[in-house]
C-alpha cells in the first residue's frame, strides 16, 4: 500500500520543468496547425458576419459591432464542434436570449445565426 510520501513523490515526478517541457514539445505542432485551423474558420464567420452587419443593418452603430461578434463566436464555438440540428439550434437561442437582455437587436442577431450557421432562433 503506498504511503503518502509516495504519492506525493509521484505527483510531484509529473510536474518537474523537463517533464512538462517535453510533454508540451511533442504536442506543440498538433496544437499550432488546430488553432491556425480554428482562427481561419473563425476569420471567415466574423467576415461575412461583418458584411451582414453594415449591409442589412446599416442603422446598427459600429460601436455595437464587438457585442454582435461576441454573440457570433458564442455560437461559433458550439457549431465548430460539429452541434448541428436541434442541439445548434437551442444553444443558438441561448446566446440569443442572453445578448438580447444585453440590447442587441433581435432580428439581427436572427439573421446572423441562420446565415452564417443555418441556426433557427427567434
Amino acid at each position: 500500500m503506498r504511503t503518502d510520501v509516495q504519492r506525493n513523490d509521484k505527483y510531484q515526478a509529473k510536474y518537474v520543468a523537463a517533464t512538462v517541457n517535453l510533454k508540451v514539445a511533442a504536442r506543440l505542432d498538433g496544437m499550432k496547425s488546430s488553432y491556425a485551423t480554428l482562427t481561419a474558420a473563425l476569420y471567415v464567420k466574423e467576415q461575412q458576419a461583418q458584411g451582414i452587419l453594415t449591409a442589412v443593418a446599416p442603422a446598427i452603430q459600429t460601436t455595437m459591432f464587438p457585442f454582435y461578434y461576441a454573440f457570433i463566436r458564442q455560437v461559433f464555438k458550439v457549431w465548430y464542434q460539429g452541434i448541428t440540428g436541434a442541439a445548434l439550434n437551442a444553444q443558438a437561442q441561448i446566446a440569443h436570449d442572453k445578448w438580447e437582455a444585453s440590447g442587441l437587436a433581435s432580428a439581427t442577431m436572427i439573421t446572423l445565426a441562420l446565415d452564417l450557421f443555418g441556426a433557427t432562433v427567434t
